[in-house]
């Protein structure tokens, strides 16, 4: 009878799990949770998001469309004149 432990394989993480986990979040029912996943989306810096977060300028929430524009235009979000 031998000792030894089974052999014992890590899994590999995905690194596309998170993407693909925050383009479905863009579909959710409910607009506060497409506002989460446009912001994750943006935090992320993953360009094969864009196209994705361009399509939710035409969402029917209006603070879902605006988070999305500002999500790729930051100098929007930032006052045109300093404080």
């Amino acid at each position: 009878m031998s000792n030894s432990s089974p052999l014992k394989i890590k899994p590999q993480p995905d690194p596309d799990f998170t993407l693909r986990a925050l383009l479905a979040g863009l579909k959710d029912r409910n607009p506060a949770a497409r506002q989460q996943a446009v912001n994750a989306l943006a935090r992320l810096g993953d360009a094969r998001a864009i196209r994705p977060l361009i399509e939710m300028f035409n969402d029917p929430s209006d603070k879902v469309a605006l988070t999305a524009t500002s999500a790729l235009s930051p100098e929007l979000s930032e006052p045109a004149l300093p404080i």
